[in-house]
């Protein structure tokens, strides 16, 4: 059986590091499966984000900058689970995840 590991992360420079160690590790033990980064940014983060290629990345709306499905703004809580949905509406993993 293959899994598919995701993880969320923002963009910032404490989370690139973090993310460069999981990727890191996620070959270095030979995990079976791919490995994911589900990473919120804002138009204006993406722009000077450097990151990328750390790894296989899906980018979504950070939502600590508000959206339409939260009443909120300044709550990054909302990002774990709503990167989870925006990946899973955007893309079919073919492992289990």
């Amino acid at each position: 059986m293959s899994i598919h590991v995701v993880f969320s992360a923002e963009c910032n420079h404490a989370m690139t590091w973090q993310a460069a160690g999981l990727f890191h590790s996620h070959r270095a033990v030979g995990q079976p499966g791919n490995i994911t980064r589900l990473l919120a940014c804002s138009e204006e983060q993406r722009a000077d984000y450097r990151g990328m290629e750390l790894g296989p990345t899906f980018v979504h709306h950070n939502m600590r900058h508000g959206h339409p499905l939260i009443d909120e703004v300044g709550y990054p809580s909302y990002n774990k689970p709503a990167s989870v949905m925006f990946w899973l509406e955007g893309v079919e993993p073919e492992e289990e995840v």
